[in-house]
């Protein structure tokens, strides 16, 4: 009979200690975030220099590139500053993979303008 006892109540232990995780785990179901697994992106000074700045969109819509070689960021008009992921050769996406950014770039360095999609939509600029 002690055995049964020690049995029945390390199963109890077992069963009670694992109520909270998996009430836990329902609560952290509802509050997670889906971000794509990129890593950090760093430019060259000479590639983060020749794309930041303004860009004309075709739909009349400003876009700044700013932020820094190691955290470039997209600012659309007045929104806030999304951070970008490196994509691609003249490829990048915002964190969350909602938005994308093609850079029109040339053999020498060059950039005269960016495709940017986003939700679906596609604005072209040429600088």
């Amino acid at each position: 009979m002690p055995r049964m006892t020690v049995a029945m109540t390390a199963a109890a232990c077992l069963f009670v200690s694992a109520l909270p995780l998996t009430a836990g785990a329902a609560d952290a179901s509802s509050q997670q975030v889906d971000i794509v697994g990129r890593g950090a992106t760093l430019l060259r000074s000479d590639q983060y220099e020749a794309m930041r700045g303004e860009y004309l969109m075709s739909d009349g819509s400003r876009v700044w590139i700013e932020g820094g070689r190691t955290r470039p960021a997209v600012v659309i008009d007045d929104r806030e500053p999304v951070l970008l992921v490196g994509a691609g050769v003249n490829r990048f996406s915002s964190v969350d993979g909602r938005m994308q950014l093609q850079f029109h770039a040339h053999d020498n360095g060059s950039i005269d303008g960016l495709t940017l999609t986003e939700g679906g939509t596609m604005k072209v600029s040429r600088r």
